[in-house]
């Protein structure tokens, strides 16, 4: 499966692998919303005559909403004037002017005028030593434009035969202050560290890791360097004015000069607002006719995981996309494939004007024109900040009263992963929600639902009064008036800039001596999963944190603890990352970021897909020529027992391996070398696009994007849950009528050894096939050839909201949104993690207390034959249940009933943060954030990749996959 399946309240725990014949599991970091995006603009140059002087100007923080802009205060532009590359003299006479364009006749320029008088429209000023001059325009009270109104700030120098340069900033009546970015110099990054997006003169580009076609080129290619977001798409002659982009669920957003709204990328959610579920590569229009954006121009953007937010210019919300936890904010919980107007009858929003908009993972903001917060969606770690814990379908008042924010007046929002921050307009943070990595700067990691102050004294926020912030998933970041940069929160990656990897619960200075930002001076800044960007007033762009996908653009993967440049040549340098990794019975898979699948292990029934039976200790690719993937771009992989299945961007599903009962789907019991497609005429696959894949020993699964539930394969127990215990080799329907998911859409799906877990949208959980050891968890062990549902009724789990499964062998994993982590099932060798051998046949949470997961909040699970893994939000795995073989990674081969850390200090793992995980039988998988896979537990088959036969207790780096 892709790093997508990975972020928070999507996870899909979809590859599975047998036990003594099982399946493994990839599961991961939360990871990708989107950051609160457009922050600064800047003209194009202006050029004259050969020879003449250019002059290029910067416009600090234009989006801020008008609210921040009261009587007085200003905005400083500054003029770069060069001659034959070089500055021009200092002293250089700059004359700024203020003025409507021709044919303007709006009379509404009295709000606006040049500092330091309240009715200048002309100022002169002159260069200094690097050819730079600057003039402050005054926001006046004055009578905002009822229609937009074009006003052009001109600099004009006289040095030989240089002339004039020119800025149109274009004013539009519902978020008066904010210029019409033509030629625009925007930027924003996804929130899971994997690409990044740029908006300059008007054209986007993108760099970082492609899958999904979140790069916008008509590929999922990856790019180290920046590279042009396609125009021959919906984009032709258009001028992108803003830009969103969201990890998560890998789409983006861009908003065009003439108010349209064009998006690309992930689409499984109907994030992209087109009437589908279909990824798309390059950009589409979002439809508008039928909906609730008919007739409406969006003046801002903002995305979430799997949904996105517009505002438009008559100061309307409108939403799209998944709604699980009612982030849409329409009142119900219902997904939309295209725009609904988000409620305001009834709810905090009535009367209010919207002027700004931001989304965290699965939860959503509105600024009001007044200075107060409204929020709605997910409220699982208090991140809406209405003093509760409980989510809201339809938007509620941030709480002011008893709060920090008490007398203070909001003028800017950012949404983390779970955490929010609000700027006050006398320049101090305040933050609620997660708090687990500090990143609400408060110097405790105290979660919070009502907003608390930034910790200011004894911090380098200390006289500081801030101008802008941007949250990272779990980190923070903020601009101050003198132009230095704050950070804290998460820092495993060195997002934080300090030039180390420390986690900070209060700010700390972004390092600015020794690093490309020495000199610069930095107008806008946005926050990733584990990296942040910079823009300078010169125009550059800087990253820092990590790299692993490329997302620093700096031309490598190396993770950095303090500011690098970007790279901005244009080049299209798409080298290979490892985007998923998959762990069979004894072999491995691995997803390359140009869609490319690689394998190791054993290889008999040709499971690793390269034409032969013969086992290889060190990866291979899955081949292409000849096969059903040739031309093909691979999505998600499963391994079973002896066979492989993959999915393709186009919905499709194929397979290799062995297929004695079926397994690959094809009509057959041959065993196949090379892949296959899955049938589909004549099955209940015909007409359907498939969004996940699972794998069990002997059968498969698969999810479609209308909700619906396939299998085919082994069936002696009911694992193809359709209501027989017969074998099928094609797909047939998982049974809804009379079952437990009768009426239920399914989200998520996972295989055991002979058995079969599902999660609805509606947060319930089912199951089906053998119930030996309760491992269906209804309470019994009677065996279901329909699904059932779990029961969780006086469980730890009754109130909880599940975000990920996984099936081992004879027992399940499942995550919940609080990063608790439950089970059921066989606890043989300790798996449920209990601290007790007792089978259960309803869920148990996994002990905490007094293990290695104390205070940990868990981000991904993956569950092997008889063992079991957690991935935590600070990149490190823990395991408990059999260590035979040393699956467990702790250096020793002895059972645990409880979480232990897999060994770091000493093994390839040392120093490097974990992203994924992978179980199988009798190994462990783990890809961490530069890209590197490691392994460890039996190696008899090659399994771990390493080049040896040799059992290994710790991990070991797999060998680099082959170019």
């Amino acid at each position: 499966m892709t790093d997508d399946a990975l972020a928070p309240h999507t996870d899909t725990a979809d590859d599975t692998s047998p036990g003594p014949s099982r399946r493994a599991i990839v599961a991961g970091t939360g990871a990708i919303w989107a950051a609160p995006a457009i922050t600064v603009l800047a003209s194009a140059p202006a050029f004259a005559a050969s020879g003449q002087v250019q002059v290029t100007a910067f416009l600090p923080d234009a989006t801020r909403p008008v609210s921040a802009y009261r009587t007085g205060t200003t905005q400083t532009f500054t003029a770069t004037l060069t001659q034959g590359g070089s500055p021009v003299a200092a002293g250089t006479s700059v004359v700024f002017t203020l003025d409507r364009l021709p044919g303007d006749t709006t009379s509404a320029t009295d709000w606006l005028s040049l500092h330091p008088t309240t009715t200048a429209t002309t100022a002169t000023t002159t260069t200094d030593a690097d050819g730079k001059a600057t003039v402050a325009v005054r926001y006046l009270p004055g009578v905002v434009p009822t229609v937009p109104t074009t006003l052009r700030l001109t600099a004009t120098t006289s040095t030989g035969s240089a002339t004039l340069a020119t800025w149109n900033l274009t004013y539009r009546p519902a978020r008066p202050g904010t210029p019409d970015p033509h030629g625009a110099y925007a930027l924003t990054t996804s929130s899971e560290a994997s690409h990044t997006l740029i908006g300059r003169n008007g054209v986007g580009y993108a760099f970082g890791l492609g899958n999904n076609g979140r790069l916008g080129r008509g590929t999922t290619a990856s790019s180290r360097t920046p590279t042009t977001i396609a125009t021959t798409s919906s984009l032709a002659g258009r001028t992108i004015t803003a830009i969103a982009a969201s990890n998560g669920s890998s789409h983006c957003l861009a908003l065009a000069s003439d108010g349209t709204l064009h998006a690309w990328g992930n689409n499984s959610g109907g994030q992209l607002g087109d009437g589908t579920t279909t990824d798309r590569s390059v950009p589409v229009q979002v439809t508008t006719n039928g909906t609730s954006l008919a007739g409406k121009t969006v003046a801002a953007i903002a995305t979430g995981v799997n949904h996105s937010l517009a505002l438009a210019s008559d100061g309307t919300l409108h939403a799209w996309g998944l709604n699980t936890y009612g982030q849409l904010g329409d009142g119900t919980t219902t997904q939309r494939t295209t725009a609904v107007a988000v409620t305001v009858a009834g709810t905090s929003l009535a009367g209010k004007t919207i002027t700004a908009i931001t989304a965290g993972t699965s939860h959503s903001l509105a600024l009001a024109a007044d200075g107060t917060a409204h929020a709605w969606g997910d409220n699982s770690r208090g991140q809406l900040g209405t003093g509760t814990n409980t989510q809201r379908t339809s938007a509620g008042a941030v709480t002011v009263a008893g709060s920090s924010l008490a007398t203070k007046t909001i003028t800017a929002i950012a949404a983390g992963d779970t955490h929010t921050l609000a700027l006050a307009s006398d320049g101090t943070v305040h933050g609620w929600g997660n708090n687990s990595n500090g990143q609400l700067g408060v110097n405790t990691a105290a979660q919070t639902s009502t907003a608390v102050a930034t910790t200011v004294t004894g911090t380098s926020l200390a006289t500081k009064t801030i101008t802008t912030i941007a949250a990272g998933f779990t980190h923070s970041l903020a601009l101050a008036t003198d132009g230095t940069l704050h950070a804290w929160g998460a820092n495993g990656g060195g997002q934080l800039g300090d030039g180390t990897t420390n986690i900070r619960a209060a700010a700390v200075a972004v390092a600015i001596t020794g690093t490309s930002l020495a000199g610069k001076n930095i107008v806008s800044i946005a926050g990733g999963y584990a990296h942040s960007l910079a823009l300078a007033s010169d125009g550059t762009v800087h990253a820092w944190g990590s790299n692993s996908a490329s997302q620093l653009g700096d031309g490598t993967t190396t993770q950095r603890s303090s500011a690098v440049a970007v790279l901005v040549a244009g080049t299209s340098l798409a080298g290979k990352r490892i985007t998923a990794i998959a762990a069979g019975f004894a072999h491995g898979l691995a997803l390359a970021s140009d869609g490319a699948a690689h394998a190791w292990g054993a290889n008999a029934a040709g499971r690793l897909g390269d034409g032969t039976l013969t086992n290889r200790a060190t990866a291979v690719a899955v081949l292409t020529t000849g096969s059903s993937l040739a031309g093909k771009t691979v999505i998600a992989l499963a391994t079973g027992s002896s066979h492989s299945l993959a999915l393709d961007s186009d919905g499709t599903v194929h397979a290799w391996g062995g297929n004695n009962f079926g397994q690959l789907g094809d009509g057959t019991t041959t065993d196949r070398l090379t892949a296959i497609a899955v049938a589909t005429t004549g099955t209940s696959l015909a007409g359907k696009t498939i969004v996940a894949i699972a794998a069990g020993a002997l059968h498969s699964l698969a999810l479609a994007s209308d909700g619906t539930l396939h299998a085919w394969g082994y069936n002696f127990l009911g694992q193809l849950g359709d209501g027989s215990t017969s074998d099928r080799t094609t797909a047939v329907r998982v049974a809804t009528a009379g079952a437990s998911l009768d009426g239920k859409t399914v989200t998520a799906i996972a295989a055991g050894n002979i058995h079969s877990l599902a999660l609805a949208t509606d947060g319930s959980l089912h199951a089906w096939g053998s119930n030996g050891a309760g491992r269906l968890g209804d309470g019994t062990t009677t065996n279901r050839s329909t699904p059932t549902l779990v029961n969780v009724s006086g469980t730890a789990l009754e109130s909880k909201t599940v975000t990920a499964i996984a099936a081992g062998t004879a027992h399940n994993l499942v995550l919940a949104s609080d990063g608790t982590v439950h089970a059921w099932g066989d606890n043989g060798n300790g798996r449920l993690g209990d601290n007790t051998t007792t089978q259960r046949a309803t869920p148990v949470p996994v002990t905490t207390d007094g293990t290695s997961l104390d205070g940990k909040a868990v981000t991904g699970i993956a569950a092997g034959a008889t063992h079991s893994l957690a991935l935590t939000s600070d990149g490190t795995v823990h395991a408990w249940g059999d260590n035979g073989n040393g699956r467990l990674g702790d250096n020793t081969t002895t059972r645990r009933t409880t979480a232990i850390s897999v060994t770091t200090p000493g093994t390839s793992l040392d120093g490097r943060a974990v992203v994924a995980i992978s179980a199988a039988n009798a190994h462990s998988l783990a890809l961490a954030s530069d890209g590197t896979m490691h392994a460890w537990g039996i190696n008899m088959d090659g399994q771990l990749g390493d080049g040896t036969s040799l059992q290994r207790t710790t991990a070991v780096l797999v060998r680099p996959l082959p170019a």
